[in-house]
């Protein structure tokens, strides 16, 4: 009888990869993916401080206020959807590498995976 232990055994043989170089780019490829996951749950929250910014009473703010808060909650918006875009296109790219130089492609060890689950 196969144990979950020996499924996972066989599948993390196919997941990380045996190339030392390989390795560093899944691993710089999961820091970036992390870095775009922490910068995209950033992004509402700085748009939150945009509209906020936004709803100034005329009088109490001084003149260049009026402009300058909430031009400046609007460009920290973008270049935080632009850099979470970029870390993620960096990722892909950082990937792209691992996936073509891995023995197995993802679906052969999809295609194992079935057959060896047909057989129960």
């Amino acid at each position: 009888k196969t144990s979950y232990t020996d499924v996972f055994t066989e599948l993390a043989q196919h997941m990380w990869p045996k190339d030392k170089k390989l390795k560093q780019r899944v691993m710089v490829s999961l820091s970036l993916l992390v870095g775009a996951k922490l910068i995209n749950v950033q992004v509402p929250i700085v748009f939150k401080h945009a509209v906020d910014s936004l709803n100034i009473a005329i009088d109490s703010a001084p003149h260049g206020g009026l402009v300058a808060v909430p031009l400046a909650a609007l460009i920290g918006y973008g270049v935080a959807r632009s850099t979470a875009a970029l870390f993620n296109e960096l990722r892909s790219a950082v990937f792209a590498k691992v996936l073509s130089g891995s023995r197995d492609p993802p679906g052969c060890v999809s295609l194992a995976s079935l057959i060896h689950a047909s057989t129960f």
